[in-house]
């Protein structure tokens, strides 16, 4: 094997491993962007449920919007 046909090689082995890299990134950016309309949905419920409710306890109402965030990194770091 000469000299450029392991520099053929190598230089493929690295192309791949950009276009890996690329397309992993793509697809973490869209999980991303899921996550984030889904948290902003649930944040929305959660503004409609405390017009409705307005003597609910600011605590829960914390505690709920807590529990979604955590709801939603645990999924996005499956």
């Amino acid at each position: 094997m000469t000299d450029k046909d392991m520099q053929d090689k190598v230089v493929q082995s690295l192309q791949e491993q950009v276009d890996t890299a690329q397309r992993l990134r793509r697809m973490a950016r869209e999980e991303a962007n899921r996550a984030r309309e889904e948290l902003e949905h649930m944040q929305d419920r959660l503004r409609s449920w405390r017009a409705r409710n307005p003597n609910a306890n600011s605590a829960v109402c914390a505690a709920l919007g807590a529990a979604i965030m955590l709801l939603i990194i645990m999924e996005l770091t499956r």
